[in-house]
Order: C-alpha cells, then sequence, then structure tokens
C-alpha cells in the first residue's frame, strides 16, 4: 500500500509516497500540509538527500525510485535525467533527441507531468530563448534550483570527489540488493537495529572486493555509515587490508563506535585475521574495552579472544578475563557462554577445572553449560555429566 510523508524543506514542503523502499512520488506542496504521513528510516534517508542538493552537497540520488506513465512520457523523463548537473536544455532539443523536433508541446505535458521533482530534473528545461517557463514548484523556485546548480558548479570547493561519489555508488547498489521480506528477517534477530535494508553477506561481501579493488582506505575513513550494510562493509574491508598492526587498531577504534549490535560485532571479530599475528599489540588494544560501560565494546573484547585466542597458552588469560565480566547484559553473558562452549570443545580437562572453580554469575555460567551441550563435538556422555553440573533455580539445560 502507498504511504506518505511530508518534510519541510527550503523550498518549502515536499511530499513523499513511497510502497516499502521505493519512490513513487516527489513533489514540491504550495500549501499547508495538515497531516505529514508516516516517516521512517526510508524517508528519512530520502529528505537527507533531498536537503544535501539544496544545500549544494548532492548532485545525485542514491535512494530507489518507479517512474509510471504513458511509453511517451517515460521516454521524456528518462531523457531529462541525462541532462547533466548545472546544464539546461530547451524544449526543442529534448524533442529532437526524441527523433520528433516538433513534439515539443508533447514534451512540455510530459514535462508538467512529472512525479518526480529534482529526481527528474524538469527544471533543467527552459524555452528555446532562455525563458523560465512552467515549472510546477513555481518559476522562483525554478530559478532557485539552476542558480544553486550553476554556483555550484563554478565553486572551486569540489563538494564532490571522486571519493563521494564513489560512496554515493555503493549505496546505490546496497539499495538495489535489497530485500524487504530478508530485511524483515535479519531485524527481527537483531533487535533495536533499525537501519536494515535486507542485503544479504553474499552480496555485501561481492560489493566489499570491488570496493578493496578502487579506494578501500577512503571509503572507511570518508563514508559515514547510513544502513547496517554500509557498517558491515567497513569491517568486511578492514580485516582483508594489508597494513601494519598499528595502523590496523587505528582503524578499529575508528570503527568500533559503529559496531552496535551482536552481528556486526561477530563479523569484526572474525575478520581480523591480522590479530593471530600480531597478538601481544592487539591484546593491548583491546583489553581496554573490558572495563567499558558499553555491552558492545565489552561484547567485542570478548568474541575477539572467541575467535583468535583460544589456545593452550591463553586459557588461563581467558579464564580470568570471563571471571571478570559483570556486565548484566544477554548479549555480553551469551558471548562468554560461547567462549567457554569452545573452549571446551577444544580443551575439555581444563575447561572442566574452570567449571568447577569461577566466578561466573550464575546465568552466564548456566549458558554456558548449554552452548556445551548443543555442540555436536560434545558426546552424549559427556552431556550428561555437564547437565548435572546446572546451578539451582534456573531453566533446564
Amino acid at each position: 500500500m502507498k504511504e506518505f510523508a511530508i518534510y519541510d524543506s527550503l523550498i518549502g514542503f515536499i511530499k513523499i509516497e513511497y510502497i516499502d523502499d521505493v519512490v513513487y512520488y516527489l513533489k514540491k506542496l504550495n500549501f499547508h500540509p495538515k497531516d505529514f504521513g508516516k516517516k521512517n528510516l526510508f524517508t528519512n534517508f530520502v529528505f537527507k538527500e533531498i536537503s544535501e542538493y539544496l544545500s549544494g552537497n548532492r548532485r545525485s540520488f542514491s535512494f530507489k525510485y518507479r517512474l509510471i506513465g504513458t511509453s511517451f512520457q517515460l521516454k521524456v523523463w528518462r531523457e531529462l535525467v541525462k541532462i547533466p548537473y548545472g546544464e539546461t536544455r530547451n524544449y526543442k532539443e529534448i524533442a529532437t533527441s526524441l527523433g520528433n523536433e516538433n513534439a515539443c508541446r508533447a514534451v512540455g505535458n510530459a514535462n508538467n507531468k512529472n512525479p518526480l521533482t529534482l529526481v527528474v530534473p524538469c527544471h533543467r528545461v527552459i524555452g528555446k530563448n532562455g525563458a523560465l517557463v512552467g515549472y510546477a514548484g513555481g518559476v522562483e523556485v525554478k530559478n532557485f534550483l539552476l542558480q544553486l546548480e550553476k554556483q555550484n558548479m563554478m565553486t572551486k570547493k569540489d563538494n564532490f570527489s571522486k571519493n563521494k561519489l564513489f560512496e554515493e555508488t555503493i549505496r546505490t547498489k546496497l539499495l538495489n540488493y535489497s530485500e524487504p521480506k530478508y530485511r524483515d528477517f535479519i531485524s527481527s534477530l537483531i533487535p533495536g537495529c533499525n537501519n536494515i535494508i535486507g542485503v544479504r553477506m553474499p552480496k555485501i561481501r561481492e560489493i566489499a572486493k570491488e570496493i578493496l579493488k578502487e579506494t578501500p582506505l577512503e571509503y572507511l575513513k570518508e563514508t559515514k555509515s547510513v544502513y547496517f550494510e554500509e557498517t558491515m562493509l567497513k569491517a568486511l574491508i578492514l580485516g582483508k587490508l594489508k597494513f601494519d598492526i598499528q595502523f590496523t587498531l587505528e582503524q578499529c577504534r575508528l570503527l568500533i563506535p559503529e559496531i552496535t549490535n551482536w552481528s556486526l560485532c561477530d563479523t569484526f571479530c572474525n575478520e581480523l585475521k591480522i590479530v593471530r599475528k600480531h597478538r601481544e599489540e592487539s591484546l593491548e588494544f583491546f583489553e581496554k574495552y573490558l572495563s567499558s560501560d558499553n555491552p558492545n565494546e565489552l561484547r567485542i573484547f570478548i568474541v575477539i579472544l572467541l575467535f583468535h585466542f583460544v589456545d593452550k597458552e591463553h586459557l588461563s588469560y581467558l579464564f580470568k578475563n570471563f571471571n571478570s565480566v559483570k556486565k548484566d547484559d544477554y548479549y555480553v553473558a551469551m558471548a562468554v557462554a560461547w567462549a567457554i562452549s569452545i573452549c571446551f570443545i577444544k580443551y575439555p580437562k581444563e575447561t572442566m577445572i574452570y567449571l568447577n572453580d569461577n566466578n561466573l554469575d550464575d546465568n552466564t555460567y548456566n549458558k554456558a553449560l548449554q552452548k556445551i551441550c548443543e555442540s555436536h563435538r560434545v558426546d552424549n556422555e559427556t552431556k550428561a555429566i555437564i547437565r548435572s553440573m546446572k546451578r539451582k533455580n534456573f531453566n533446564k539445560v
């Protein structure tokens, strides 16, 4: 079902009509609305790009849209999209490009029916003598838009560097790969994460490979993540960069504030294979997150240990730090339980000693037993022993 959202912009009220994550209608209103519709993450993103364009900080749009009209209207609108930013065409030039120079009036009518203002830049179509003829948003607005683009083309400051355009291209690719049903499924697994667009992991990995061939470091440093998948891209890219450990850890420091859920955490930690070659420096860096008040940062430290430090040399260190975790957070507790289960699978004797003498809270302890029993690498006899070790007053493992 088509829904709408209305925002107040530099040129007046803008109405966005959409279905799921696709825009069907975008127009400037010439009246003050009483109902502002239903705003969500997608419409906020659309308006963000519109605002960037109107402030001179964007030249193209990355959100998905769909044009609906007659076959001739669609031909005209697609021709308008081809008009470069900062340039204009007259009606006869558009008609000629369509193969009929006498169709100026028909082009004008199609121009007037344009459902997606700004996206389909009908404001760039002018009269043969340069006159600012007909514009649904008003001649003043048309003049504002043309002057904005003209000034932006003349400025020495290049607001649209190669890196910025590359960022927009990558975001467009992600949006094109999004699947609403998959988005809803993944969102149900990550409570509180409301910026998922629903791109499957193989596609994200494909895009990460493309970025690694272009400007990976610039993407990491300059891209401001709007979507969950963009942060996931950064985690994949960072894990593949071939730089020295200190430089990599500095990039980790910059990226960690964007790691705001268990899914991003697990990918980020798993991809950092360089940690295994530089354990001392890595532990020194990640250890500080053990005392963090942010559960996501604390979980990163635990999962780093889980993926890269479960070996005999570090067992005592692991157990000591598991005992130190006092954060009452479900995902932190699950990470500790998961780590202990991995320790048990690899080193059952040493881990059994730890399970019999530890400072874990009852909840985390019982979750660790549960994770051990869920493993296919633990025999039934051992699972029976593990179940018998459950602390009382908790659900059955």
